[in-house]
C-alpha cells in the first residue's frame, strides 16, 4: 500500500512538470489517488481571427513575449514586473474597447481565466472548483511585486472566473478558500490556491470532493491549526474548564464537547489535547471526555483518537455524518424523548458560518468611498490621475510600485467587507463586464471596482424561521463562534430580526483574544454563564493556586 507521503510526492511531482509550460492549464482531473492535468495551446485559446486593431495585436504580442520568457526563465522575479505591467496594459486596451464594441468580451474572458483552472471529480461534467498556480498568474503576482516579502495568501486573488466551454454555456465564478505549498525543493516557492463556487447549491458537492482534493496534496495538518486551538484554549476552553471542576463536588462527570461544521477535525483534537495538558497540571485530574464530531463529510475520523492522550480520556466518542441543520432537528427529536437540558458543557462553530457567506463585484466612484477603498496610501490626486493603477505604476518611466495597493487589509463598506486591492480595479471590473454584459452607468475613469463579502444570515435561520442560534444555546452551556463574517454587528442584527434581544447574549473576546482575521464569541442564554469568562486573568491565577 502507498504511503500518503509517497503519494502526496507523487502528486506534486506530477504537477510540478507543468509548472513552467508555456501552455495554458486548463483542467485538472480528480481521481481517488491521482490527478491528470490537460493543457490547451496558446494559439487555440488566442486565435489571430479575433484580433481587432494592430495596438491590440502589439499589446498581445508584447504580453504573450514576457510571458514567455518569465516562464522559461524559471519564474525568475526580475521578470515578473514585466509580465505583469505587459497583462494589464492589455487588459485596461481591451476594457476601452469593451466600452465601445462588445465583440471584444471573448477576449476578455480569454485573459481573465487563461492562468485559472477548473477542478473535475473524475466523473463530473462542470468544474467543482477552482485551483490557480501562484507564481503563473499575473493578477496574483502583482501583490508579490508590492509586498515580496509577505506570506502568500489567496486573498491576494479573491476571486476568479473559468471560461465558457461545450459543457458549460456560463462563466461560473469561485472564491477564495485554501492553499498548497509545494514540498519540492527547486519548487517551494509555487503555491495553489483553491476556491469555491459562488453559487451557494454548488458549495456543498465542492466541499465533499475537496476533501479529496486536498489528500492528494497535503498529508500533514495544517500549521495554522496549532496557533487558532491556542487562542480558543486560553480564553474559552481553559476557563470553562475552571468552573467546570469546580462543579464538579467529588463527582466525575465527562466534558461535553461538540465539535460542529468539523472538518478534519484537527482543531478540536488539539483543542482538547491542550485542555487535558491543563487539567493535569493544575487540578491534578484526569478529564472525561465525551466529544461529538459533526459535519457533512467526516472521513479518517480513526487518526483523531490515535494519540493515546486522548483517546485514554474519551467515555464517549460520536461521529455524526449529517449537515449541521439535519443534526439539530435529530437532536431535537431526541430531546423531546428524554427531556434533557443542556446536553453539551461547550459547542463550537468554527469556521463554519463564513462558508455560507455571498460575495458580488461592486463599484465606487465618489471619493468618500474611494478613500475608504485606499486608504492613507491613496490621495485624491492619485486617484484623479490613477497613478494606482499597474499600468502607470510599473510604467518604464516610473517603476513606482510604491503607488500599488493591494493588501490583505479588510475595509467595511455599507455593502459588505472587502480588501485595500484599488490597483487590482481593472481585473475586478472586467469580472463585472463578464458577469453582466455591461459596464455599470458610472464614469469608468473614477470608478474603483472590488470584491465585497457579506455574512449570510440564513445560515442561522430554521425552515420555520426562527433562529437555530436559540436552539443551540438550549443545547449548550456555552455556543462559541470562531468565524470571519459573523460578528458582534452580525449578531445584534440577527437578535433584532428574530427578536432575541434580551433573550441570548453575546462576549466578544475578538480583542483580547487579538485575533486578527476571524472573530471569536461567546454566546449563551443566560448573562450569568459569560460573567466567568469575561476576567479571564482573575479566574485563571485563582485557579492555578
Amino acid at each position: 500500500m502507498i504511503s500518503k507521503k509517497c503519494l502526496h510526492d507523487e502528486t506534486w511531482k506530477i504537477l510540478s512538470s507543468f509548472f513552467e509550460t508555456p501552455e495554458i492549464i486548463s483542467k485538472i482531473i480528480c481521481f481517488k489517488d491521482r490527478l491528470r492535468v490537460v493543457t490547451v495551446s496558446l494559439e487555440d485559446l488566442w486565435p489571430a481571427k479575433l484580433r481587432g486593431d494592430e495596438v491590440l495585436d502589439e499589446f498581445a504580442s508584447c504580453y504573450f513575449i514576457a510571458r514567455e520568457r518569465y516562464f522559461s526563465s524559471h519564474f525568475n522575479p526580475k521578470l515578473s514586473e514585466d509580465y505583469v505591467y505587459r497583462y494589464f496594459v492589455l487588459l485596461e486596451h481591451i476594457l476601452n474597447k469593451l466600452q465601445r464594441n462588445s465583440e471584444y468580451s471573448r477576449l476578455l474572458e480569454h485573459l481573465l481565466t487563461m492562468d485559472v483552472c477548473g477542478v473535475y471529480h473524475n466523473d463530473s461534467i462542470k468544474p467543482d472548483f477552482a485551483a490557480v498556480f501562484s507564481l503563473r498568474n499575473p493578477v496574483y503576482l502583482l501583490s508579490r511585486l508590492r509586498y515580496p516579502n509577505l506570506e502568500d495568501s489567496a486573498k491576494f486573488l479573491p476571486l476568479v472566473a473559468l471560461p465558457k466551454d461545450k459543457d458549460d454555456l456560463e462563466n461560473r465564478y469561485f472564491y477564495h478558500y485554501r492553499q498548497f505549498t509545494s514540498p519540492l525543493k527547486n519548487n517551494d516557492d509555487m503555491k495553489i490556491f483553491s476556491y469555491i463556487p459562488l453559487e451557494q447549491e454548488n458549495r456543498e458537492m465542492a466541499f465533499r470532493l475537496f476533501f479529496d482534493f486536498s489528500s492528494l496534496l497535503s498529508y500533514k495538518k495544517d500549521p495554522r491549526i496549532e496557533a487558532r486551538a491556542r487562542k480558543l484554549s486560553q480564553y474559552v476552553f481553559i476557563p470553562v474548564l475552571c468552573n467546570y471542576f469546580k462543579n464538579q463536588k467529588g463527582q466525575i462527570f465527562p466534558f461535553r464537547f461538540a465539535d460542529v461544521g468539523c472538518g478534519s477535525g484537527f482543531l478540536g483534537k488539539s483543542i482538547l489535547s491542550q485542555c487535558l495538558d491543563f487539567a493535569k497540571s493544575y487540578f491534578r485530574q484526569q478529564l472525561s471526555l465525551d466529544w461529538t464530531l459533526i459535519d457533512i463529510d467526516l472521513k479518517n475520523t480513526k487518526s483523531l483518537i490515535k494519540e493515546k492522550k486522548v483517546f485514554r480520556s474519551l467515555s464517549r466518542f460520536s461521529c455524526v455524518r449529517k449537515d449541521y441543520f439535519d443534526w439539530y432537528y435529530n437532536v431535537c427529536k431526541d430531546r423531546q424523548k428524554t427531556l434533557t437540558e443542556n446536553k453539551y458543557d461547550l459547542l463550537l462553530i468554527s469556521r463554519l458560518l463564513n462558508n455560507f457567506s455571498d460575495f458580488t463585484i461592486e463599484w465606487v466612484d465618489d471619493w468618500y468611498q474611494v478613500s475608504k477603498l485606499g486608504g492613507k496610501k491613496l490621495d485624491y490626486h492619485s486617484w484623479i490621475s490613477q497613478d494606482y493603477l499597474p499600468r502607470k505604476a510599473l510604467n518604464n518611466t516610473s517603476r513606482s510600485v510604491i503607488n500599488i495597493i493591494d493588501t490583505c487589509g479588510r475595509v467595511r463598506l455599507l455593502r459588505g467587507t472587502t480588501y485595500r486591492q484599488a490597483s487590482l480595479s481593472p481585473y475586478f471590473s472586467g469580472l463585472y463586464f463578464l458577469r453582466n454584459n455591461a459596464f455599470p452607468k458610472c464614469d469608468m475613469s473614477r470608478a474603483i471596482f472590488f470584491c465585497a463579502r457579506r455574512y449570510n444570515d440564513q445560515c442561522l435561520s430554521l425552515k420555520n424561521g426562527e433562529s437555530l442560534l436559540t436552539g443551540l444555546c438550549k443545547l449548550a452551556k456555552y455556543v462559541v463562534i470562531e468565524d470571519v463574517d459573523f460578528d458582534y454587528r452580525e449578531f445584534h442584527r440577527h437578535c433584532k430580526k428574530s427578536n432575541l434581544i434580551g433573550k441570548i447574549h453575546l462576549l466578544d473576546l475578538t480583542q483580547k483574544a487579538k485575533l486578527l482575521e476571524a472573530k471569536l464569541l461567546v454566546v449563551s442564554s443566560e448573562e450569568s454563564n459569560l460573567t466567568e469568562l469575561k476576567n479571564l486573568d482573575k479566574t485563571f491565577k485563582r485557579e492555578k493556586r
